[in-house]
């Protein structure tokens, strides 16, 4: 009963929405004003969006339809520079939620290569092209466990495989040779293949994840290459900031001073 419900109030609001989008694209400027303001009633009593979506609806449909321009309906909300900076901070969550950065990064990554050098290339654009969208903060604070992550998981798997090499080369012991040895002894002393019960230590020893520590004492320069690539994100950040006019708050509060500066 409760599905059938949901079913037929969705199916209202479909309907109504349908019929109400004529009365958008009407020529008189109060008939598309009257549609948003009763769009934005019928979602705010209906709670068919949460309410502080519903609330936003007019900053977003009054612009779009030509009926106030974005300044003036900004300013019954907040000033013009605090909503641009909302509308960055919502973008960041938007990124974040849907996991785009991390798909951006790798892309980029294996586009370019993974030694040390390329990564930092990679890493460095990445944060550049997020920043130049969202505020810089934003922008560090998605990237920086991507790339502590990704050059960890690389020295994991460098360091697996020196330790698997190194594994696999036991000194051979000493096994003095009789002067005639039949077959069945030739192979009592040197076995031809591993057998059933070796096969599983070996297998847990080569997929034995070290500790960030352990890595770290054994690869010095792992250290290194980690802080300097985390620098270079922030830096990065802050270079892509500059860019577009949300990249960076200093840049929407230098904008709102000299829009009043000149209007005035």
């Amino acid at each position: 009963m409760l599905l059938l419900y949901r079913y037929k109030l969705l199916l209202l609001l479909r309907l109504l929405l349908l019929v109400l989008a004529a009365v958008a694209f009407a020529a008189v400027g109060e008939a598309r004003a009257g549609y948003v303001m009763l769009l934005t009633s019928i979602y705010w009593m209906t709670e068919a969006l949460p309410l502080a979506v519903t609330a936003l609806i007019p900053a977003g449909l009054l612009p779009l339809m030509k009926v106030l321009s974005s300044k003036d309906v900004c300013m019954v909300y907040m000033t013009h520079s605090n909503m641009t900076l909302f509308c960055g901070i919502v973008m960041a969550l938007a990124v974040e939620h849907c996991r785009a950065h991390e798909r951006i990064a790798l892309c980029v990554i294996l586009k370019i290569g993974h030694s040390p050098r390329r990564l930092m290339v990679g890493f460095i654009a990445t944060t550049m092209l997020l920043s130049m969208w969202i505020s810089n903060t934003a922008a560090t604070a998605l990237m920086i466990p991507i790339v502590d992550a990704m050059i960890i998981e690389l020295k994991v798997i460098s360091f697996c495989k020196s330790s698997t090499r190194l594994s696999r080369k036991p000194a051979r012991p000493k096994v003095a040779m009789p002067e005639v040895a039949s077959t069945v002894e030739l192979q009592d002393h040197f076995p031809t293949s591993p057998s059933a019960d070796d096969l599983p230590e070996i297998c847990i020893d080569m997929e034995r994840r070290p500790s960030f520590v352990e890595i770290e004492t054994i690869s010095p320069e792992f250290s290194q290459l980690r802080n300097t690539c985390l620098i270079a994100t922030a830096a990065a950040a802050n270079i892509g900031g500059i860019g577009t006019l949300t990249g960076t708050v200093p840049n929407i509060v230098l904008a709102g001073f000299l829009s009043k500066w000149v209007s005035g």
